[in-house]
C-alpha cells in the first residue's frame, strides 16, 4: 500500500494560521526573488510544485506565529496488527525545507499526527530546529516510531506540519519552510522488494530467516 503526495493536485491538504503576519503555506511553482536568499529555488522531487511558506516575489517568511499544513484523512488501519520492529510496517517519508537564522528551540518545524481525525490529540513525531540553508532534506518515520509516540494506527489518521517563528518580536529572525514528496508506504515496497530478505514471510528480517535458509 503506497500513497504519494507530490502536490501536483492539492490532494485535499489544508492550511491555517495562528498569529503569523507572513509566510502562509502556499501551493505552487516556486516564485524566485533574487534578493531573498532564504527560500527554496525549486521543489524537492522535480515535479514542479510544492508547499512553501510564502511564495511571492517579496519578503514573506513566517513572522511571530505558526502556520500549519494538514493532510487529508490517511487510512493506516491495515498496518494496525503488523510488525513494529526491524524496519517492517508502515513508513512515513517526506522532503522538508527549513531555513532559519536564529538557532535555538523557538523557530521550528514540527511534524505531528492524530489518530482521531482533526479532533486529536496531535502528537509530535519529528522536530526540526537546525537550518538546512537553501537545501531540501528528507525524513523517514517508521511504524515503530509512530506507535512508540503513543499513536494507534487507525482509518482516520491525519498528518500536519507546523512552522513556527517563536523568537521575541524584538529579535528579528528569518523562518522559511517547505514540504514536498510526502509518501506513506509499506517498508517492503519496492522492486525488488525491500524486505526480500524476509524469506520466512513474517514481516521482519531476523534470525528466523537465517534458520529458514539453513533448514532449506
Amino acid at each position: 500500500t503506497t500513497t504519494n503526495y507530490n502536490f501536483e493536485p492539492a490532494s485535499g491538504w489544508t492550511t491555517s494560521n495562528a498569529g503569523s503576519t507572513g509566510g502562509l503555506w502556499t501551493l505552487g511553482i516556486r516564485t524566485i526573488d533574487p534578493t531573498w536568499n532564504y527560500s527554496p529555488r525549486n521543489d524537492a522531487d522535480g515535479s514542479s510544485r510544492c508547499y512553501v511558506t510564502g511564495n511571492s516575489p517579496v519578503t514573506s517568511d513566517v513572522s511571530n506565529g505558526t502556520v500549519t499544513l494538514t493532510s487529508p484523512v490517511i487510512n493506516l488501519s491495515a498496518f494496525a496488527s503488523g510488525p513494529t520492529s526491524n524496519g517492517a510496517g508502515a513508513v512515513l517519508s517526506y522532503s522538508y525545507f527549513l531555513h532559519i537564522t536564529a538557532a535555538g528551540v523557538t523557530d521550528v518545524l514540527l511534524t505531528e499526527m492524530s489518530a482521531n481525525d482533526t479532533a486529536g490529540p496531535w502528537i509530535e513525531v519529528a522536530r526540526e530546529n537546525v537550518s538546512g540553508s537553501n537545501h531540501w532534506r528528507s525524513r523517514s518515520i517508521s511504524q515503530a516510531q509512530i506507535q512508540s509516540a503513543g499513536l494507534a494506527l487507525t482509518s482516520t489518521m491525519r498528518l500536519r506540519f507546523r512552522v513556527t517563528d517563536g523568537a521575541p518580536v524584538a529579535t528579528y529572525s528569518v523562518v522559511e519552510g517547505g514540504i514536498d514528496a510526502v509518501r506513506i508506504s509499506d517498508a517492503c515496497d519496492g522492486t525488488p522488494a525491500l524486505c526480500s530478505a524476509d524469506v520466512s514471510g513474517d514481516g521482519a528480517v531476523n534470525i528466523v530467516d537465517l534458520l529458514f535458509i539453513v533448514s532449506h
